[in-house]
């Protein structure tokens, strides 16, 4: 419950991260209502620039902005979830996600948005919205980064036995981490029974795995989420 609640709290775990030396976009957590402020920090972050409710969770409320003008009705659309807003600096690069299980990175899945500006709800769940690279074209050195920086953010924030960490990798080859989300998509469009498949671990296998990992009292003492 706690690694879960941390999970949905993008401030509360992106502390969790910074603490343990993880890379993570530049970002401010603002009142929606402190609209003067709210320009002051976009010209301190720069454009583009990265605004979402801190609470939510498959893209609600976020918005890309590539100029100042567009600020208020980001604001505007993130604060219909929470009154504050979190902006970031947008992280050009490539977008990643690693599936964590039992403890072990499982291989890492590139995702590529067809036709939409970012990987938004509509790309999430529309069939043929998005393109998907399992496992991602990344040499062996920088997909064992990506790897550890997973292991290591599903760690920050207390996981135990399932995961998927999304991330940048930026231009300059630093990951980023962007959240960890403690209970992952579990369907047929899923990225961590698509990361599970290529290592020969089957939808079905997947699940029972799940099951019984959640049954191990050894397993289930060893951390305090999912």
């Amino acid at each position: 419950m706690q690694a879960s609640r941390l999970g949905l709290d993008k401030v509360s775990s992106r502390l969790k991260f910074e603490r343990a030396g993880l890379a993570v976009p530049r970002w401010r957590l603002l009142d929606a209502t402190a609209r003067e402020t709210l320009q002051e920090w976009a010209e301190q972050l720069g454009l583009p620039l990265v605004v979402k409710p801190p609470n939510q969770g498959s893209s609600l409320g976020v918005s890309i902005i590539a100029a100042r003008a567009q600020l208020e009705a980001a604001v505007t659309e993130a604060a219909r979830y929470h009154p504050q807003v979190l902006m970031e600096s947008f992280i050009r690069g490539r977008e990643l996600t690693v599936g964590i299980l039992d403890q072990q990175p499982l291989p890492v899945v590139e995702i590529h948005p067809v036709n939409r500006q970012f990987f938004d709800f509509t790309a999430k769940y529309t069939a043929g919205q998005t393109r998907y690279d399992v496992p991602a074209d990344l040499d062996v050195s920088m997909a064992a980064r990506v790897q550890a920086a997973g292991l290591a953010a599903h760690q920050a924030l207390g996981c135990r036995h399932f995961s998927r960490v999304d991330m940048m990798l930026s231009r300059d080859g630093e990951p980023v981490v962007l959240e960890v989300n403690t209970i992952p998509g579990m369907t047929a469009m899923s990225l961590l029974p698509k990361a599970a498949s290529c290592v020969g671990i089957s939808y079905e296998d997947l699940c029972e795995r799940l099951v019984m990992l959640a049954l191990d009292p050894a397993k289930t003492a060893a951390g305090t989420g999912p």
